[in-house]
């Protein structure tokens, strides 16, 4: 099986912080370091390390950044025929925070990403339809990742959407996802809500957003799991407990590892269970590429 994931790439610089600074404070951080990031792009390098053949579709700049990111992909094995390399924006950046809890906070210079253009997405169709499975979020413009949506499932192709960051899409697309992955904020966007709206159950937003198309929800909960409505029923998954780290790129891990899973042909609890162990092995390290290996993965018992 093969899996295209069209979206974003980011060099990511990386504070470690005892606290995170509040509005107008400056704090003394520790370790500094700089990662290769980028949803798209995590997303990408974590199933390529879990064995899946892996096309990356991408805007990088013409800079230092951009080359060594291209490097990189190309040394884990990844398709890159489709990344191009741009003169006219520099590569997007990520300024991360990570306090002494793995927790992050993130701000993000989107750059080439914004160079990802839905004509040339068009025109990307017929390698697009090489793939078995089509991996896309929001960090590129959302007319590309739709358009994307479309030539993917116009030739038949799995579809997994992680709407991160959320935005509002046309209820049209709801259909064309066999699998939509957002977290509980990026739920209530979906749905014209608030982000920290509560009113709403996991249960009931997955059952909405499912409402619109969607073959299948999975809602991401953080610590406290995942609860999932498709046609298998309803269930909750729980989180894999481990010594955290650092969290930036779990949820990407979670996602490639899910769609991974759905296109080796597990149930999709199954594959709900496996990304959870992923995305756990994931946040023991630094950095949001961090992602382990199928050996990794083996050795750690599922």
């Amino acid at each position: 099986m093969k899996l295209v994931v069209v979206g974003s790439a980011n060099t990511d610089m990386v504070v470690k912080t005892k606290k995170m600074p509040i509005p107008g404070e400056t704090v003394l951080g520790g370790d500094f370091c700089m990662n290769q990031g980028g949803k798209g792009a995590n997303q990408a390098v974590c199933a390529r390390k879990l064995g899946m053949d892996v096309g990356f579709y991408a805007r990088l700049g013409r800079d230092i950044f951009g080359e060594n990111a291209l490097k990189y992909y190309k040394e884990l094995g990844i398709d890159t025929q489709k990344i191009e390399l741009i003169p006219t924006s520099p590569s997007g950046v990520a300024l991360i925070t990570v306090d002494e809890k793995g927790e992050n906070s993130i701000v993000v210079a989107s750059g080439a990403n914004s160079a990802v253009l839905p004509l040339d997405v068009e025109y990307a169709k017929d390698y697009i339809n090489e793939f078995d499975g089509l991996l896309v979020q929001f960090e590129i413009p959302l007319k590309s990742v739709t358009t994307a949506i479309e030539v993917a499932y116009q030739r038949g192709k799995f579809i997994v959407v992680n709407p991160a960051p959320a935005k509002e899409i046309n209820d049209r697309y709801f259909k064309m996802m066999d699998v939509l992955i957002p977290n509980r904020g990026e739920a209530r966007q979906l749905l014209g809500m608030a982000p920290d709206d509560d009113s709403k159950t996991p249960e009931e937003l997955a059952h909405l957003l499912r409402d619109k198309g969607a073959k299948a929800v999975v809602i991401t909960l953080g610590t406290e799991g995942s609860f999932v409505s498709s046609q298998e029923g309803d269930f909750h998954v729980d989180c894999v407990k481990v010594n955290v780290v650092d969290t930036t790129g779990a949820g990407d891990a979670y996602c490639a590892a899910l769609t991974c899973g759905c296109l080796w042909g597990k149930t999709l609890k199954e594959a709900c269970e496996f990304a959870s162990l992923v995305s756990a092995l994931k946040v023991t390290k630094m950095g949001a590429q961090s992602s382990p290996t199928m050996e990794e993965v083996e050795k750690a018992g599922l």
